[in-house]
């Protein structure tokens, strides 16, 4: 039964919403992030809220067809961003074998990645379910159709702020990984914005 549960997925997602700390090459630190994970369940569950309120009044088989399409791209996209970064931790990983500093420099790094597998594939799964729930909301008409159309819209929401989360550990990997300049880097409280 292992093999097809969720819950390493959900728990490495869960678990990658934490801040830590490192030092002398070693995690120091790991707090839950607790604003995130607050977040990451009230925006989706508000979603759902508003589309059980209001329900939408479109054609049953136009919204199963862009469901099912955006469920279709968004997985292909997911998979695709899954094998890139699994990629790059390889090489990081292969990196910090051969050079101790680099096995000290990238910690936080490889954790960064490690953290957005969780959060991609868990978007994989929605995807997945959002498909499901679409179909069956389709095939169920009436009052019935309501809740399932509340899972669509917290699926739908869940799934784009995990985009708006793997995006933003992309970069912050990105201006680890390449050294970007402070004047450059996102992250760096510097300038005018």
């Amino acid at each position: 039964m292992a093999r097809i549960s969720p819950t390493p997925i959900l728990r490495g997602h869960w678990n990658g919403l934490s801040r830590r700390t490192y030092g002398n090459g070693e995690l120091k630190d790991v707090r839950p992030d607790w604003p995130s994970r607050i977040l990451s369940l009230l925006v989706p569950a508000a979603a759902a809220v508003l589309a059980w309120a209001f329900p939408p009044k479109t054609d049953p088989g136009a919204a199963l067809g862009l469901a099912l399409t955006w469920s279709a791209l968004v997985s292909a996209g997911l998979l695709g961003t899954f094998t890139l970064l699994a990629g790059w931790r390889s090489k990081l990983s292969e990196r910090a074998e051969r050079e101790r500093y680099y096995r000290i420099k990238d910690l936080p790094l490889r954790s960064l990645l490690d953290e957005s597998v969780a959060h991609v594939l868990l978007g994989v799964l929605n995807s997945l379910a959002l498909a499901a729930v679409a179909a069956i909301s389709f095939l169920v008409r009436g009052a019935l159709a309501i809740p399932a159309t509340a899972v669509v819209a917290f699926l739908f929401t869940h799934t784009l702020m995990l985009f708006v989360l793997v995006v933003t550990r992309a970069y912050s990997a990105y201006v680890q990984a390449e050294d970007v300049p402070v004047e450059a880097d996102g992250f760096a409280r510097t300038g005018t914005f």
